[in-house]
């Protein structure tokens, strides 16, 4: 009997020990996230080429730490972290002004270290209120392959109380942010902006988007995005998209002492899962540094990966 007894001691304990996940389940302990230097709901998806909203990163981290320039280097795949004899296949700048705001974007595309493209932006004004910013095309004064139509440059045409309306200098198509919650029914959206089948719209503001779609016929939505946040710190949760048969989550995760520690995308059909693809962070000092994306179906542990690498060039201290 004594015997039995330390044994479920022991059971109970080792049952304790393995309820302290390394991560937190999303809905608990909400208010010690932390905030991160880059918006994650902007970052790792198409949002980074909407270049007229350079909402990606979080200016008061930036100006705080004294950084001037970005460098993000991305190598195709890499079976371990010796990043040093590969050839990145892009290379993407950011330069700072003083007050943390985004200024310059260069982006080259490589090819066994020949530059195949290129692109450059530059920012006019700081950006209003809701992230927009005024944003030219730089010119390429080398013989590499002009990128920069492979981004969208909005031009700002109305904003009210109610929404904001922005039209893509390229294709002239809309993207329409119903500001109010109160107006986010299918019918208060077809009355108030009338949009066509091409145009986007958003629910909730270009900082926070909460649903992206578009709409046919009033009611038949297509290419929906759905993002999900912790409202005690407005951090990103989650993110869903469906592209037929599929359907598709970008899971967040948050290390007990409240960092982002990276994301899990997750692939379902049916509401069958499938697969999975892991991104991990590696952060120090509260910057990011290496960005794992694994490339295996399996655990954390095993595959290749797609590697990015962050560094930092900082302002002179006076």
């Amino acid at each position: 009997m004594k015997f039995r007894i330390i044994l479920l001691g022991l059971m109970a304990v080792l049952v304790s020990c393995s309820g302290e996940q390394k991560f937190m389940h999303p809905e608990e302990k909400q208010e010690t996230i932390k905030p991160f230097m880059i918006h994650l709901q902007h970052f790792f998806n198409d949002n980074e080429r909407v270049v007229s909203f350079p909402i990606w990163f979080d200016d008061s981290m930036i100006k705080k730490q004294g950084i001037q320039k970005i460098t993000r280097r991305i190598y195709s795949s890499s079976d371990d972290l010796s990043i040093d004899s590969i050839s990145p296949k892009e290379i993407i700048e950011y330069e700072f002004d003083e007050k943390g705001q985004l200024i310059t974007i260069h982006v080259n595309h490589y090819y066994e270290n020949v530059n195949m493209g290129s692109a450059s932006f530059h920012y006019t004004g700081e950006k209003d209120e809701h992230g927009y910013c005024m944003v030219t095309k730089g010119k390429n004064l080398n013989d590499y392959d002009d990128i920069s139509q492979n981004y969208t440059v909005f031009d700002k045409e109305k904003y009210t109380d109610k929404y904001l309306v922005y039209r893509d200098e390229q294709s002239g198509d809309y993207s329409f942010f119903m500001l109010n919650h109160a107006n986010w029914g299918a019918l208060s959206v077809d009355s108030i902006l009338h949009p066509t089948a091409q145009d986007l719209i958003v629910l909730g503001t270009p900082r926070n988007p909460t649903k992206k779609y578009r709409v046919k016929n009033r009611v038949n939505e297509s290419d929906v995005v759905e993002f999900s946040y912790h409202s005690a710190v407005n951090a990103v949760n989650a993110i869903d998209y469906d592209k037929y048969p599929f359907h598709y989550r970008r899971t967040f995760r948050y290390a007990i002492d409240g960092v982002c520690s990276g994301f899990i995308d997750s692939t379902f059909s049916n509401n069958e899962y499938l697969t999975r693809r892991i991104t991990s962070f590696e952060v120090n000092a509260g910057l990011l540094e290496i960005v794992k994306h694994s490339n295996s179906v399996g655990t954390d542990d095993q595959g290749s990966y797609q590697v990015e690498h962050f560094s930092y060039t900082y302002f002179e201290a006076l």
